[in-house]
């Protein structure tokens, strides 16, 4: 079972990785020049931001005892 913040972290996550594949996939791969280089930007800037969302979503799918089967062993062994 996940919790309401692995819930949130997942849509945020869904959601770049939605708006990367839009603009991966934008008509504007045939641009030149100084337009090219702004369309180059924005892929980058939405690559970078789906990836920090995943780097989020596995950081708390890690740290999170309701997400985490293995610390939620942990932690009924210690309480």
């Amino acid at each position: 079972m996940s919790c309401l913040e692995y819930n949130r972290l997942r849509q945020h996550y869904q959601a770049a990785l939605r708006h990367w594949g839009r603009v991966l996939f934008s008509p504007d791969a045939h641009l030149v020049g100084t337009a090219a280089r702004k369309a180059a930007e924005i892929k980058q800037k939405a690559f970078d931001e789906r990836n920090t969302a995943k780097e989020r979503l596995d950081a708390h799918t890690l740290s999170c005892p309701a997400c985490n089967h293995e610390l939620k062993g942990i932690h009924r062994r210690v309480n």
